[in-house]
């Protein structure tokens, strides 16, 4: 999905096609896209943004298309034998200065100008503890082996917190933590998740204001999982335990 001043953009991945609603939700027009997607943005220039869904043959990744849906250029093509077999969330991300195209375990990052030509690369060095180049292009084959737990990878794209600093969810075999870093000095620190982490922390980062706001999720699965879950409103573990989940706002201050 994709939200802006025009209107709401919805990617139908099986019918292959982007449907366009009003901010209320009435229906617009569709337009056919002549490859299978997996994400996809607007872009300021009223062209759009596709990465396509690999198939096991080298293709681009990045397919651009006019308003209509006309592929215009392409760029970043996969490797050749790109299977994938992660699921990255947003893999579109807006920043303060454009916006972040990344997927896992690529272990690379385009910030892309708002008119979607990449201006910088971000590269994730795990070093000893980076997965294998096999998982990097056939991740379910890599999952299959009984990998060891002495790996690290980037589940979803990072969100920018502000100007220098940035959070993320990284992996191994066993455990996920919350990273928080600034890529442009290479300092970071983390904090591993386990039954006594609180409820309150930054356990699954959603969203930033790019000023130093993060909305994180909390659902129910964590009654099991934290040390303070019972210290939670009633109100809101009735709601958790109707299956909703809450938004947790947490605010830096530098």
């Amino acid at each position: 999905m994709h939200v802006d001043e025009t209107g709401v953009y919805v990617l139908d991945t099986n019918s292959k096609k982007i449907i366009h609603y009003t901010e209320s939700g009435t229906f617009l027009s569709e337009q056919k896209i002549p490859f299978f997607a997996d994400a996809f943005k607007r872009l300021k220039n009223g062209n759009f943004i596709f990465n396509t869904t690999p198939d096991g043959t080298q293709m681009p990744a990045l397919i651009y298309t006019d308003s209509l849906m006309n592929p215009i250029a392409r760029s970043m093509p996969y490797q050749e034998g790109y299977i994938g077999g992660c699921t990255t969330n947003e893999i579109f991300r807006n920043n303060n200065s454009g916006l972040c195209y990344y997927r896992s375990p690529s272990d690379s990052l385009a910030i892309l100008d708002e008119d979607g030509k990449v201006h910088t690369f971000i590269v994730f060095d795990f070093l000893d503890k980076a997965i294998s180049q096999k998982a990097k292009t056939d991740y379910l084959a890599f999952r299959r082996s009984k990998p060891s737990a002495d790996y690290l990878r980037l589940v979803n794209s990072p969100i920018v917190v502000s100007d220098s600093t940035w959070i993320g969810l990284i992996e191994d075999g066993n455990s996920q933590y919350t990273i928080i870093f600034n890529p442009f000095n290479n300092k970071c620190g983390c904090r591993k998740f386990t039954k006594s982490s609180s409820v309150y922390d930054i356990i699954e980062p959603m969203s930033s204001d790019g000023k130093g706001t993060i909305v994180s999720l909390i659902s129910q699965e964590l009654e099991n999982m934290c040390r303070d879950y019972e210290s939670l409103p009633d109100t809101i573990r009735n709601a958790l335990n109707d299956g909703n989940r809450i938004l947790l706002v947490n605010k830096f201050h530098f």
